[in-house]
């Protein structure tokens, strides 16, 4: 298990059982890989070692689930960095034996993360401790996050911004649905590199103001200089805190 990186912050750890990813309606015949993925680059540069035998072709690695118990403390926990759990290649079963395996460390909080968002009412009622975001990047993307999410029975659904690429359209409560806020601007050197717009961040930050929701902005050196200011770094009660001890 990786220690999640103090830039991110909100999360203490990462476990990938199903690391690989083809992309947002992808296959292996016709993979659709986002330009700006962070882990497909290092999967690849890594490609044929025990980290990553197979590069970031999607692999299950079921096994890793047992390092679970290995956390004595409470502790925040991203299920798939690395990967799409609830991409269209991963088997149902494959995802109820990871969702089961929560359970058998049930003090921690584990962390969902996914642009499959529909996939998601196919296997409630989801424990408590099992929290579930989208990954957006747009208008488009944000329309079908709430379009799979208003009416999901899950304790807490959280919307990851990140990166962001255009302006929302947020009509009416259109985000009260969400319980967080993630929001994070394109990081490294990628020809076609997108820097958002700082009114971009005001008005959905203004939204989410409106509605009491927490936001956390992720740290980077572009959305320090974005910004201008110091970074809000908020988060909804997860019953343990973030970057505990051990």
């Amino acid at each position: 298990m990786n220690r999640i990186s103090t830039t991110i912050g909100w999360a203490d750890f990462a476990l990938n059982p199903y690391p690989g990813c083809w992309g947002p309606g992808g296959t292996r015949e016709e993979p659709k890989w986002c330009p700006y993925c962070y882990a497909r680059r290092i999967a690849e540069r890594f490609r044929g070692t025990a980290a990553w035998p197979n590069g970031f072709d999607p692999t299950p690695r079921l096994g890793r689930l047992e390092e679970l118990g290995h956390i004595k403390k409470p502790s925040i926990i991203f299920m798939g960095d690395a990967g799409d759990i609830f991409g269209a290649w991963v088997p149902p079963e494959d995802i109820r034996h990871i969702i089961t395996a929560t359970q058998i460390a049930p003090s921690h909080t584990y962390l969902f993360l996914t642009k499959n968002p529909a996939r998601y009412a196919g296997f409630t009622p989801w424990p408590p401790n099992c929290w579930l975001g989208v990954a957006v990047t747009g208008n488009r993307m944000f329309q079908e996050a709430f379009d799979a999410m208003c009416h999901l029975n899950a304790r807490i659904r959280f919307l990851s911004i990140e990166p962001l690429l255009s302006p929302l359209l947020i009509q009416g409560d259109m985000l009260a649905v969400f319980n967080w806020l993630v929001i994070g601007c394109e990081t490294g050197r990628r020809p076609g590199k997108v820097t958002p717009r700082r009114e971009w961040i005001e008005e959905i930050e203004g939204a989410a103001d409106r509605f009491g929701i927490p936001i956390w902005e992720k740290d980077s050196r572009e959305m320090r200089a974005l910004l201008g200011r110091p970074l809000r770094q908020e988060r909804p009660d997860f019953g343990c805190s973030a970057n505990a001890a051990l």
